[in-house]
């Protein structure tokens, strides 16, 4: 139903687009010549197997072991030279006139690697050419272990068979950019190629002094980008009034324009892709229109239909934001209104089937709303449809059930069944969280048949049914006891709510510095990341404007006089910098009351206030003074390192799953983390649900009820002793 909505709101945008040519009262400034290949400056790229497969080390077990890892090319980078420096380990029990390594690119054999005798046991590092024209824009670099420990009849599956690859084996690419024609039809490349698995840095560029219109049109975009950009993160450096090397975002009005870059004045929305003067081989994507007002409908219509635009230009007529979106209804989120088909999950239904008596998990990736409450519930409903090749005999072939690598459940594999069978079992609440990995391991016993007999490796199939399949959080509350930065961290609770940020207040301080922009833009590309959809309706205001978004949650980006003003309801301040006579600055940190942190020890009441030398950097969440039951989180810093330091944080799962309570400290690579119990709550429970919570927080009630109830009860039975006593004594 999403897809067919995306679809509809696609195809009335083609109807607004112009045709991609210019309008008539613009030029387009010619295009520099494209320098010949050779003259390009080459880029070295060093690609670890353990960061593409995501394991230190694999190893290969059995006659025909074997494992692979993916890897993809920019679409504007071609591979000059490639070398791949093999670290690897294998059986002593391996017979060397037999046995080898087979390494393919692509399904193509590119070398072979023996295994002599005389080197068993030990590790070793051999290094050889990739051919460069093998290489495509989604590659797969394939090991097989041909292992074989006699010259008689063997087990194809003996423990001795065995090689092991170091995740440490690299991947040597030299590669050379490639320049292309400017055109709006490879959008989002190549300012955001979805074959480069590395970490997105997107420049914006803005003019000297660009109004907050301008930078609110900028941090919708940081939104689609980030949601585009999803695990590999983004990160938007800002630059003003100059042009970097490489691609970038230029935002331009009629009357404010970057130095650097002849604009034709625009009179409707434009998308402009043009070579950037400053590098032969970046492109820029320059954001245009008469004012800021057209600059923010021209970031709506390249969010909602870069797969429309072709050509250099396209100017649109009008563009109109879809409508408002529901609660908790973020694209990547679980329904909450139906149960989630398997099917649904992965991109493709390939990745729910393996090989092999003793294959690799299935992985489902499932992320849900931060304030799901599963209080006092017996877990998430998963239901399960599988198939599998019957094992020859009733043994130990099991499907496992794990969640974040915590076993749920196992069902047998039994001989003689149809070989497709299905299974309902829960989630425990307390293994999911707000991005999950579901495991599903199958593994059936090997038997062999007799001496030298066909052991049929490869006929061995299991699989999860797509539809039949489903998770379902349907049923579930959204409610959760504020504040709490766990939430925010690993799912940007409150604000994702609602994922076109409808209810989102970003507050920058006045004036903001590049470093403020930076932070804004990187937190916001990481609420689209964890919604998969861009904040169309994010408002961005100064902290003068408080007053028109009394009705919004609030992000709060910096030191702000705001700050002072809310001092007695935050948790924790820090001090605005204050330049001494030394090298470094004075960093002070100001708790309001009593905090308890990770080791149980407290802060005394009546709060603590201290200085010293160094960065210090903070997430502090409370509720907003301006409107009960709104929240805010406010990121404060009080030097440049300190700044990086906290953004570095959110930007690691490491480091994120360090961060809960209401007051984060972070200093470097270490962060303190204190809480004074929530105080507020965000979100509904059903009467019986909101009952029973207030029966577990609040034991006394349970007693007082009990009380009550006894006494109302003597009451009753008091009354009517009384007026059976009465007619006795009236009957005689």
């Amino acid at each position: 139903m999403r897809r067919g909505l995306r679809s509809a709101c696609l195809l009335g945008l083609l109807g607004l687009l112009s045709p991609p040519l210019p309008a008539a009262e613009e030029t387009i400034p010619p295009e520099a010549p494209a320098p010949p290949a050779a003259a390009a400056a080459t880029v070295e790229r060093r690609l670890l197997l353990g960061e593409l497969g995501g394991s230190p080390e694999e190893t290969l077990k059995g006659v025909e072991g074997q494992h692979s890892w993916s890897f993809g090319l920019r679409l504007d980078q071609t591979v000059q030279q490639a070398r791949l420096r093999l670290r690897y380990s294998y059986s002593p029990a391996l017979l060397a006139e037999l046995s080898h390594l087979k390494i393919q690119l692509n399904g193509v054999v590119v070398a072979t690697l023996p295994l002599p005798r005389e080197t068993n046991g030990a590790e070793q590092t051999s290094e050889f050419a990739l051919p460069s024209e093998f290489f495509t824009d989604y590659n797969q670099l394939n090991i097989q272990l041909i292992g074989h420990y006699s010259t008689g009849c063997e087990d194809p599956l003996h423990s001795s068979l065995w090689a092991s690859i170091n995740g440490a084996s690299e991947l040597q690419l030299r590669l050379q950019p490639l320049a292309l024609s400017p055109d709006l039809a490879r959008l989002p490349a190549p300012l955001f190629d979805e074959r480069d698995a590395e970490r997105l840095r997107l420049p914006f560029v803005f003019p000297a002094t660009p109004s907050l219109a301008v930078l609110q049109a900028a941090g919708v975009a940081a939104t689609w980008f980030g949601a585009l950009a999803d695990y590999r993160g983004a990160e938007f450096p800002v630059l003003r009034g100059r042009l970097p090397k490489g691609h970038a975002v230029v935002f331009a009005t009629n009357d404010a324009r970057p130095d650097g870059l002849d604009l034709p004045a625009v009179q409707q929305p434009t998308l402009r892709m043009l070579n950037n003067p400053a590098d032969p081989y970046g492109q820029l994507l320059v954001v245009q229109g008469r004012d800021a007002s057209q600059l923010q409908q021209a970031v709506t219509g390249l969010a909602l239909g870069s797969t429309l635009f072709s050509g250099p230009v396209a100017t649109m007529k009008t563009v109109e934001l879809p409508p408002r979106r529901q609660l908790n209804d973020a694209p990547r989120w679980l329904p909450t209104d139906r149960p989630a088909r398997l099917g649904e999950l992965v991109q493709d239904l390939s990745e729910l089937q393996v090989f092999g008596h003793a294959p690799g998990p299935i992985n489902v990736r499932l992320r849900v709303a931060p304030d799901l409450f599963t209080w006092n519930r017996r877990g998430v409903p998963l239901k399960l449809g599988y198939r599998y090749t019957p094992p020859l005999e009733d043994d130990n072939s099991l499907l496992t059930v794990s969640a974040n690598k915590q076993v749920i459940s196992s069902f047998r594999l039994k001989p003689g069944e149809p070989g497709e069978l299905s299974g309902v079992l829960r989630v425990p609440p307390y293994l999911l969280g707000a991005d999950n990995s579901l495991q599903f391991q199958f593994g059936v016993d090997y038997h062999r048949p007799g001496p030298c007999r066909d052991s049929g490796l490869d006929l061995v199939r299991s699989s999860l049914d797509p539809e039949a399949s489903t998770i379902d959080v349907s049923g579930f509350d959204h409610y959760a006891l504020m504040p709490n930065l766990r939430l925010f961290a690993n799912g940007g609770h409150p604000y994702t709510r609602y994922a076109d940020l409808a209810e989102t207040a970003l507050l920058l301080p006045t004036p903001a510095s590049d470093g403020d922009l930076e932070a804004a833009f990187q937190l916001l590309g990481r609420m689209g990341a964890v919604t998969g959809a861009p904040g169309l309706r994010l408002r961005l205001a100064g902290g003068e404007a408080l007053d028109e978004l009394d009705d919004r949650d609030l992000l709060l980006i910096g030191n702000q006089p705001l700050l002072e003003r809310w001092r007695q309801n935050l948790p924790a301040v820090i001090e605005r910098e204050a330049r001494s006579s030394g090298p470094l600055a004075r960093a002070g940190l100001w708790f309001r009351r009593g905090l308890a942190g990770d080791n149980a020890a407290t802060v005394s009441e009546g709060g603590v206030s201290a200085e010293s030398g160094g960065g210090i950097g903070a997430l502090v969440g409370f509720e907003s003074p301006a409107r009960s039951g709104r929240s805010v989180v406010a990121l404060v810093y009080n030097s440049e390192p300190a700044r990086q330091a906290v953004l570095a944080a959110l930007a690691s799962p490491g480091a994120v799953a360090r961060i809960r309570g209401d007051t984060a400290v972070i200093r470097g690579s270490e962060i303190s983390v204190f809480s004074a119990n929530g105080s507020y709550a965000v979100g509904r429970l059903s009467p019986l649900t909101w009952l029973w919570l207030q029966f577990s927080l609040h034991p006394w009630l349970v007693v007082g009820l009990v009380l009550l109830a006894a006494l109302l009860a003597a009451a009753g039975v008091y009354g009517y002793l009384r007026r059976l006593a009465a007619r006795r004594i009236a009957a005689t």
